[in-house]
């Protein structure tokens, strides 16, 4: 990718950890934190007095390759009186499960999802008593997101 010197960004993306930026000409490192979620970035491109901000936006990782969406779990509303809809971005052709937990760390109950890009899984734990829950998002029986679900009655 161009930049206001001129010269090249070599962008390496690492799902939410800083990754660095090269500038081949001057060899200089940046900083650059990436997301799983948006492909915009935010760069500082440290100059000898000044730093420099640049906005960019990461088409393809390496040349010829696309960047491969991530899945992703949401829970609403949240806190809950027990109805809840989980959001999911499923892509990819994996195996995905929704794991719910309690605090102490019981699996209360597991879902095998089929193959969808998206989805809307209503669930209804009015059964369980107030408290806060954990669901995770499983991909080939490997955990990749977890977040807290509070129930509210």
């Amino acid at each position: 990718m161009p930049t206001s010197g001129g010269g090249e960004l070599v962008v390496s993306a690492n799902n939410s950890r800083p990754a660095f930026v090269m500038n081949p000409e001057k060899h200089t490192c940046s900083k650059i934190y990436a997301s799983a979620v948006s492909q915009v970035f935010h760069v500082v491109e440290a100059k000898a007095e000044k730093a420099v901000y640049t906005n960019i936006t990461l088409a393809a990782i390496a040349p010829g390759k696309e960047i491969k969406p991530m899945p992703s779990i949401n829970a609403y509303p949240n806190p809950s009186r027990g109805n809840v809809t989980l959001a999911l971005n499923l892509p990819g052709n994996n195996t995905y499960k929704i794991r719910i937990s309690n605090t102490i760390g019981r699996v209360i109950r597991v879902h095998e999802l089929g193959p969808a890009e998206k989805m809307d899984l209503a669930l209804d734990l009015s059964s369980y008593p107030s408290g806060v829950y954990f669901y995770s998002l499983l991909v080939n029986d490997k955990t990749v997101e977890t977040k807290r679900l509070v129930l509210q009655k």
